[in-house]
């Protein structure tokens, strides 16, 4: 459905009867069943062609910006971050292309080492291929792409078309499409997952940082996860009500990366609220409807905002997230925070017979955490139903 369409009310019968509403064919596995919602569903719309979205990038100039960079060879070990960053990391003076962005307040930046200009031109030579064109010509460009070094990377294009799509886009500032890793990502391999890999990182100006970006089924979710970041850093009472949501309601999350902290944890549960799938949409709401509705008073507070400048090509369906929010999740989550007390004791008695049987760390550790809510929890419980019944109205 697109935005400009009529919202018809439908029936519970209507909505058995097609699985859904009539706007999403079923798509939302009745979820939209006596509500005269839009769709939870977001219907992707039509991709801008590649020579539009050039044309909004329009020329750029040619500045040098100091990027930072890890010092090769360098191992560690490290007495805490500061030190790493005072011994593994540079900053370079780098020579990059600046794009400004038609529609958009921030810039693009890509260092001119990181040549894209041939990917562009194979994505448009294909883009312009014409349907009667032999199918040899596009087995060949295709070939060119997949062999090309860079050819499974994003274009500055590709950002154009994602940022159109968040709820507002000011939150970001300058873009930098990089080709190297993070600057902390050794720190993080040392700290947290020997494995890590970075695809993106966000400061705290709104500046956010692509590293070896690719142009595949993640990007979207990688721009929404670090505009989920700023979110959170631009209205501090929303990051205390989700801390205190995160000791009132935890256990199911969309990727183990949200048990790294409370800020990554905020940013992972965006991805599934934000995708354009209402199945994962959901998965997140029944499986953490506190933490889901919570966030959802957030992106509200943003969407209200957004009206001040450019609205994204989607407000209206995430409006209608926002709304499922409001009827759907808010009453069960001012019932569940009732019993936040009852609960905490329930934990800490459970703390305690797994202690009493197995003296283990992790059973003190659990113990301790569970002690430590329990003459807290009304407090936290009250302090989250009384924003839930502010924000979200």
């Amino acid at each position: 459905m697109n935005q400009n369409e009529t919202v018809i009310p439908i029936t519970d019968a209507a909505a058995a009867a097609s699985g859904g509403c009539s706007s999403c064919q079923g798509s939302c596995a009745g979820a939209c069943a006596g509500y005269p919602y839009v769709c939870l569903d977001i219907r992707a719309q039509k991709p801008a062609s590649l020579r539009s979205l050039s044309r909004r990038l329009g020329d750029f100039t040619i500045e040098t910006r100091k990027i930072l960079t890890t010092l090769p060879g360098v191992e560690g070990p490290f007495a805490d971050e500061d030190d790493y960053m005072k011994r593994a990391v540079v900053e370079v003076d780098t020579e990059v292309r600046v794009y400004k962005i038609k529609g958009h307040v921030g810039e693009i930046i890509v260092p001119t080492a990181y040549d894209l200009d041939p990917v562009r031109s194979l994505r448009q030579q294909i883009e312009d291929l014409p349907s009667d064109a032999a199918p040899q010509s596009r087995t060949d460009l295709l070939g060119h792409l997949a062999t090309h070094p860079y050819g499974d990377r994003f274009l500055p294009e590709d950002i154009v078309a994602h940022l159109d799509e968040c709820p507002d886009a000011r939150y970001f500032g300058t873009i930098y499409m990089l080709n190297q890793s993070n600057h902390l990502e050794l720190w993080l391999r040392l700290t947290y997952d020997r494995n890590f890999v970075s695809s993106a990182s966000v400061k705290p100006n709104g500046d956010i940082m692509f590293y070896r970006g690719k142009k595949d089924i993640f990007l979207r979710d990688n721009v929404f996860h670090e505009w989920s970041h700023r979110l959170e850093q631009k209205f501090p009472e929303l990051s205390k009500r989700w801390a205190d949501t995160l000791e009132l309601e935890n256990g199911w999350v969309p990727r183990t990366y949200a048990f790294r902290s409370y800020e990554e944890h905020f940013a992972v549960i965006a991805e599934p609220i934000l995708a354009l799938d209402c199945g994962r949409f959901l998965e997140a709401a029944n499986n953490a409807p506190l933490r889901v509705v919570v966030w959802l008073a957030g992106l509200k507070k943003a969407l209200v905002e957004s009206l001040e400048s450019r609205p994204s090509c989607y407000h209206v369906l995430y409006c209608e997230r926002a709304r499922y929010g409001l009827e759907v999740l808010k009453p069960k989550a001012l019932e569940y925070l009732k019993g936040a007390k009852s609960r905490a004791e329930q934990e800490v008695e459970s703390a305690r017979k797994a202690v009493a049987e197995n003296p283990s760390d992790n059973h003190r550790n659990w113990l301790s955490r569970a002690e430590k809510l329990l003459p807290e929890a009304e407090e936290k419980a009250a302090r989250v139903a009384a924003f839930l019944n502010t924000w979200l109205v």
